[in-house]
């Protein structure tokens, strides 16, 4: 029975301690139409002063300012008389004041947050203006709809808990800290910029970082730069979802965060992103201001819209595809896939290197290349670097691609145009070793050059479709690697120079072979209509090679070097076309083996070559004349053409003009064929 009665007794205490709580949440209102300071209790009615569950009302009509003058708590605020004719003023004056619900105050009325701090969880439901003073650990300040909270401090204005904006906040003056603590104290900094807020900024002032932890800035709706001409410097992380507008001078991310929201830079505005920024699907750059990205990494993933924007430094990564345009002054491309949308526009410009290696950039729109080197490559454990020109990929420079970064390599897919329009007298755009170009579609357009290398390749590459067209003056080298020609090639201004022809090859409009060789080119077949120009002092040597020419051979210099070793087939070639000789040059076979064998039937033509001087198929090559026509135009006093090699003539004719002569110097001939006029001459020979 002792025990419930005291049992009893408790609850009976506890609702009496209730109702006494209750008893003392009570509204306070000021009576003094003087003003005069807050803890003076006959200022109040009734006379005391508002206590922690008390609400503080502060709306007598009159022109009056109230002073806080201690340290105060209140469950809630209310300043401004319903009149809205005189102005009731509330002045921090350097104290601490917890509101712990919501302060409201009227058009007329002035909330000076002047200093001290401000506490609890405040809804601000009205005008405030703060020149100095903290938000206090842990405390939260949240700006109504249709409220305005204007900032114009001379000093640092400290946040140490949230400030959340759903009304609109002028920024005039003062510099915004965040903190964001989670030891002893446990309290998160942010500033939170609701959909439907405005933060107007109208100072160059910055928002700092005390880098305690993970501050924040979260635009969901419109932040506007409108007035300042300087630079506000956003150093936290700033999440925007919303719109980011600069309208005047300049804005700069500085600490990262993402976006899929907007961000518009005016026409004479700078809008910069620095370290470690992240692009999301739909985010949009646009303006005809400037988007500076100039450090860290920016990552654009998904659909991104960029208009005027400047990679200057850092690097570019994610998966992206992006229209509008994009320059690229600096940095680099890290690692991951980069599309240029239809209607993307990538300007590469500047002096400096362009580096890009382990990365998949895709031009669906028009890459301008108009300065700086490209480097590419990767080590032994990622993929290198693959570009695939699906668009127009225009050379405005005499620059390198290169694979500087090793490894897997550098591809270049084309099958859309790629374009050289631009370029010094003499200079050239370099593919440099280790840089494979692979023509499958589309066009190679080398449009300009006077006198010198327009187009170079030294990494080998494969021409299996499309077409390579040159302009008066305009050259495309093969220079080094290995190639494969299979596909359309336009224009005589293809030039193999040092190069290897490898795997079966198509000449289907024109190539001159200067120098290199056809060691593994198992097959050469020139089409109709098509013509290769062999010329240069340089050996030209195609062991174990056929050669088929429906079209045109020009032999304007070097040597022919054939034949094979006792396991390869040695070189064959066909001439069903013009096979023209404008030199004094030999074919041999000097790779031995299976020799050298010439099937002529259409028409072999010596049509140029010095007084006294002779084309020579030396020993080991085969002349094998089954039809067409052996036309020795051109000599005096002279030999024009030598046969050394042992042959046949089955068919068609042999006709050499006065003074041209052709010999059948060495080796075993047999004659069963028409021969006009009588100067052919066996010299040393067997029939």
């Amino acid at each position: 029975m002792k025990t419930q009665s005291n049992h009893g007794q408790g609850w009976l205490i506890a609702i009496f301690l209730l109702l006494s709580s209750l008893a003392h949440a009570t509204t306070i209102t000021w009576i003094n139409p003087l003003g005069g300071n807050w803890s003076v209790a006959t200022n109040w009615s009734p006379s005391q002063v508002p206590g922690a569950d008390d609400t503080a009302i502060i709306n007598i009509d009159g022109n009056y300012t109230v002073a806080l003058d201690t340290t105060a708590s209140v469950a809630g605020f209310v300043l401004g008389a319903a009149a809205n004719v005189n102005t009731q003023v509330f002045v921090m004056n350097g104290q601490t004041l917890s509101i712990n619900g919501t302060a409201t105050v009227g058009s007329q009325a002035v909330f000076n947050f002047n200093g001290g701090g401000l506490s609890g969880n405040v809804t601000l439901d009205g005008p405030m203006n703060w020149t100095g003073g903290q938000l206090n650990p842990g405390s939260t300040l949240t700006i109504a709809t249709n409220s305005v909270l204007t900032i114009n401090g001379s000093g640092n204005l400290p946040i140490y808990g949230a400030l959340t904006n759903a009304g609109t906040i002028n920024w005039v003056g003062g510099a915004l800290t965040i903190y964001n603590y989670y030891g002893n104290y446990g309290y998160i900094g942010s500033l939170n910029n609701l959909a439907g807020a405005v933060v107007n900024v109208q100072c160059d002032q910055p928002i700092a970082c005390a880098c305690y932890g993970n501050e924040f800035f979260n635009n969901a709706g419109l932040v506007r730069k409108s007035v300042a001409t300087g630079t506000t410097a956003i150093n936290i992380q700033f999440y925007n979802s919303g719109l980011l507008e600069v309208a005047s001078g300049t804005v700069s991310l500085n600490n990262g965060g993402t976006s899929s929201g907007q961000f518009i830079a005016g026409a004479g505005t700078t809008l910069a992103l620095g370290a470690y920024y992240t692009a999301t699907a739909d985010s949009v750059f646009s303006g005809a201001g400037t988007n500076l990205w100039t450090g860290g990494t920016i990552t654009l993933n998904g659909s991104v819209t960029t208009s005027n924007s400047v990679l200057a430094g850092g690097s570019l990564s994610g998966n992206s595809s992006f229209g509008g345009w994009l320059t690229w002054t600096g940095g680099y491309l890290s690692g991951e896939s980069l599309t240029i949308a239809t209607n993307g526009t990538l300007t590469v410009s500047g002096e400096v290197d362009h580096n890009l290696p382990n990365t998949v950039v895709t031009n669906n729109g028009t890459v301008v290349w108009a300065g700086g080197r490209l480097r590419g490559g990767g080590n032994n454990l990622n993929p290198g670097t693959t570009i695939y020109n699906h668009g127009l990929w225009d050379a405005q420079c005499d620059q390198t691609i290169n694979n500087d970064y090793g490894g897997y390599g550098t591809l270049f897919n084309n099958y859309g145009t790629f374009r050289k329009s631009v370029g010094a007298s003499a200079g050239y755009t370099l593919f440099g070793g280790g840089v494979y170009f692979n023509q499958l579609a589309g066009v190679v357009d080398v449009q300009s050059g006077n006198g010198g290398l327009n187009l170079v390749l030294q990494g080998s590459g494969s021409f299996t479709g499309g077409y390579l067209t040159t302009n008066v003056g305009g050259l495309t080298y093969l220079s080094v690697g290995n190639f494969t020609i299979n596909g359309t090639v336009t224009s005589t201004n293809l030039i193999e120079n040092s190069a290897n022809l490898v795997g079966p090859n198509v000449i289907n409009g024109g190539l001159t072979w200067q120098a290199g060789v056809w060691n593994s080119a198992a097959f050469v077949t020139i089409e109709t209509n098509s013509t290769l120009l062999v010329n240069g002092p340089a050996d030209h040597d195609l062991p174990n090679t056929v050669v088929t020419n429906n079209g045109t051979v020009v032999w304007a210099g070097g040597r022919l070097r054939g034949g094979g070793n006792n396991l390869n087939p040695g070189t064959t070639i066909n001439n069903h076309g013009l096979w023209d000789v404008q030199c004094d040059q030999a074919i041999n076979n000097d790779y031995g083996g299976y020799g050298t064998v010439f099937h002529n039937d259409g028409t072999f033509r010596k049509s140029g070559g010095a007084s006294a001087g002779y084309t020579l198929f030396s020993g080991g090559v085969y002349f094998d004349q089954l039809t067409g026509v052996v036309d020795v135009q051109t000599g005096s006093d002279g030999l024009n053409l030598v046969l050394q090699g042992s042959g046949n003539f089955a068919g068609g004719y042999i006709t050499t003009n006065a003074g041209g002569l052709t010999y059948l110097s060495l080796g075993n001939f047999t004659i069963n064929g028409t021969i006009t006029p009588t100067n052919l001459i066996e010299n040393s020979a067997n029939l």
